[in-house]
């Protein structure tokens, strides 16, 4: 009698283990799923801010650092000016 009530006291808490992992194991695939979305959604957020910012005109790729180098030394003519 005694075996038999330790045997069912076990397969109890071993149905309870099992119900808390699998509950743990549902709450951590929801939570990667919603990062896993704000992921998706910031590399499209960054994607399009880097589209704005470079533009889709291949010229505008061979223009950029030129445009560059010409502003960098505009504010070195600058900062020189005003010392």
């Amino acid at each position: 009698m005694y075996k038999q009530s330790v045997c069912v006291s076990c397969v109890g808490q071993s149905f309870f283990l099992t119900k808390e992992l699998r509950d743990e194991n549902g709450r951590l695939r929801k939570l990667l799923a919603e990062k896993d979305y704000e992921i998706g959604y910031l590399r499209r957020i960054q994607e399009e801010e880097r589209q704005a910012f470079v533009g889709n005109v291949s010229v505008g790729e061979k223009i950029y650092p030129y445009k560059r180098i010409m502003f960098s030394s505009q504010v070195q003519i600058r900062s020189v000016v005003m010392r």
